[in-house]
């Protein structure tokens, strides 16, 4: 059979490189070709963080010339086609071979819908994400889709999270029900069903605030394998008072991002502590929240999983891993390695998968993760 050769692309949360994978999706189980992290440009990398503090940011400051939210767009997709070539060439491929490339960019503001009590929506939101698609286009002469977000969010979704739709297709000869969580800088949990989604949603920080609170103490990017993490003690009252966050209550489907999830939220709880505590318990307590929403959110599934599969950057968190797979109650804990796919390489398998699905016009029905009001195609070229 030919191939049907599709590049993905991402930089997560973290900022902390660009993920490019390229995947053929010929036949029903997608193959992994190339995957390969880029580095991202230190200087671009501050102006990241400084558009995610922007409280002001609005979509429509991307088409503002001088605006530094439409400078880093360009920077960023520069970059982004820079690493796509790289990764063809290391793989001995060219960009003939290549149907489209599918740009997910850099998140820099996700603004959920607003709704009432009983969980209509009354406010659309709006997300936006970075990386110039057209930039993208115009230096690798492939075909590029890019804004997979806006088209869910203008049908009342959350526009987030996207993962289930690859962990449906990873998992498309199977009926049991099956898990999967995707541990980025958020988590966010899929549940499948008969091969259906059943439901999926952001259940709150995965290594967002872990990497925030390393990076202001020891100046490291994250903790490696938590062993910093390891070396600490959780702390009891901080830990009920971070989970006090009201987000954490809410119905599916929602999601979250770190326009919530940031170390100012952090601090502000950590005054309410009657003593200043030790910078290493405060990230083992960090653990114990990621692990601690994850198992609350596992069980309000109205299905139990068979078995759970870990996939993104956090799961090379040993010590996080080790610590949910001891309280997993009858759930077997495995990661996508086991379904052909590297756990790193799954998001940007992911945005090819998308782009496959916008050439062939085919439209999604996101209702039971997003909740979206009808089936869309999801990208822009």
């Amino acid at each position: 059979m030919e191939p049907q050769l599709f590049v993905g692309l991402i930089s997560g949360t973290s900022v902390d490189g660009i993920d490019i994978a390229v995947t053929d999706f010929s036949t029903e189980k997608p193959t992994l070709i190339a995957f390969d992290c880029h580095p991202i440009d230190p200087r671009v990398v501050d102006d990241i963080h400084t558009l995610c503090a922007d409280e002001s940011l609005r979509p429509c400051d991307r088409e503002t010339p001088g605006h530094l939210l439409a400078q880093t767009d360009l920077a960023l997709g520069q970059l982004y086609s820079q690493a796509i070539l790289s990764t063809l060439v290391k793989a001995g491929l060219s960009p003939d071979d290549i149907i489209a490339i599918g740009n997910h960019g850099q998140t820099v503001r996700h603004q959920p819908p607003e709704k009432n009590p009983q969980g209509k929506v009354i406010n659309k939101g709006f997300s936006i994400q970075i990386g110039s698609t057209t930039a993208i286009a115009a230096a690798t002469g492939i075909r590029s889709i890019g804004q997979f977000r806006q088209a869910d969010m203008a049908a009342g979704g959350e526009g987030a999270p996207l993962a289930p739709i690859i962990h449906q297709r990873l998992v498309r000869l199977h009926h049991d029900p099956i898990a999967f969580l995707n541990l980025g800088g958020i988590a966010n949990l899929t549940l499948i069903d008969q091969q259906r989604f059943i439901c999926g949603y952001d259940t709150g920080p995965a290594n967002t605030l872990m990497d925030a609170w390393i990076r202001k103490h020891r100046g490291l990017p994250y903790d490696d394998e938590g062993q910093w993490a390891l070396s600490g003690r959780v702390i009891p009252s901080l830990l009920q008072e971070l989970l006090t966050e009201p987000y954490f209550q809410l119905r599916f489907p929602k999601s979250t991002g770190r326009e919530l999830f940031h170390l100012q939220w952090l601090e502000q709880r950590l005054s309410s502590q009657p003593n200043v505590p030790e910078a290493a318990d405060v990230q083992a307590t960090l653990l114990e929240l990621t692990n601690t929403t994850i198992l609350q959110a596992l069980e309000q599934l109205p299905i139990k999983p068979r078995v759970l599969y870990g996939c993104g950057g956090g799961t090379r968190n040993s010590a996080l891993m080790k610590n949910l797979e001891q309280k997993l109650n009858g759930i077997e804990l495995s990661d996508t390695k086991s379904l052909g796919i590297h756990p790193d390489a799954v998001e940007a398998c992911l945005f090819g998968w998308l782009a496959k699905l916008y050439v062939d016009q085919e439209k999604v029905d996101m209702s039971a993760i997003t909740g979206s009001n009808e089936t869309v195609l999801l990208g822009e070229e």
